[in-house]
């Protein structure tokens, strides 16, 4: 993401929290056309196909998953009992 200018790292976050276009553009203050140039640059950069991948890589920049982090970085592992359903139609095994 770092190859992204500010305005189109601006862009991407407002994508990414499902602005259109249009939205986009009145918030920015900008044409809708700019909007639509800005997206096409910013799924240039990134190699992405359209702008819905756009979004959900700037979802997982902007929020990294901590699951995919080696253990040792994932902090304490909570250990609790572990629930069952019990639904009382359910025979009883």
């Amino acid at each position: 993401m770092g190859q992204l200018s500010e305005r189109e790292h601006e862009v991407l976050v407002l994508l990414a929290t499902g602005g259109t276009n249009l939205s986009i553009s009145r918030r920015l203050g900008v044409s809708e056309g700019t909007v639509k140039s800005h997206v096409g640059r910013i799924l240039l950069k990134l190699g992405l196909e359209s702008r819905t991948a756009a979004a959900v890589a700037a979802v997982h920049y902007l929020h990294p998953c901590r699951c995919s982090a080696p253990v040792s970085q994932r902090g304490p592992r909570r250990v609790g009992a572990v629930r069952r359903f019990s639904d009382p139609a359910m025979p009883k095994v």
